[in-house]
């Protein structure tokens, strides 16, 4: 984003079961969702510069889980 500082933070996470929704106290999360790396690189994203890091990352972690 021009002009402004921005920090984003990206989270592996591991889902377990059904979910009740996501505590947001402060009402600053927009979207949750869960997608596979090939739904992820079709996604409007705001950040369009981060989708080939994130993608590497699903597809390192499949990987792995497939030895």
């Amino acid at each position: 984003m021009k002009g402004i500082k921005v920090k984003t933070h990206y989270f592996r996470v591991k889902k377990i079961g059904e979910s009740k929704g996501v505590n947001d106290p402060d009402k600053i999360i927009e979207e949750v969702e869960w997608k596979s790396s090939s739904e992820l690189e079709m996604v409007e994203h705001a950040y369009p510069e981060d989708i080939e890091f994130l993608v590497n990352i699903i597809r390192t972690e499949q990987k792995r889980k497939k030895r």
